[in-house]
């Protein structure tokens, strides 16, 4: 897996997710959720690998929680099955 040039300092961030995309384009269906107080580069890291993968040519869906959904706990599914449905149109 190649990261950006611009994306310094997470290669063992991204050891794990690495290897979820590796078993995805051999056809091993992968979720990856990444937990971690705001402001840490959990968006970064994400769109980082949402590259990767589109230039592997694989499909991504990315969900993202917001404060305000502490109170729905797997709020970041009904984001990803929005944005899934939303493409499909």
């Amino acid at each position: 897996m190649t990261t950006s040039s611009l994306f310094v300092g997470r290669e063992a961030v991204m050891t794990l997710p690495g290897a979820a995309l590796r078993r995805a384009a051999d056809g091993q269906g992968a979720t990856l959720v990444i937990p971690g107080d705001a402001g840490i580069g959990k968006s970064r890291i994400t769109r980082e690998l949402e590259a990767v993968a589109n230039t592997a040519g694989m499909r991504t869906l990315r969900g993202a929680c917001f404060p305000g959904d502490r109170a729905v706990p797997s709020a970041w599914v009904a984001d990803m099955l929005r944005r899934l449905a939303s493409r499909s149109r």
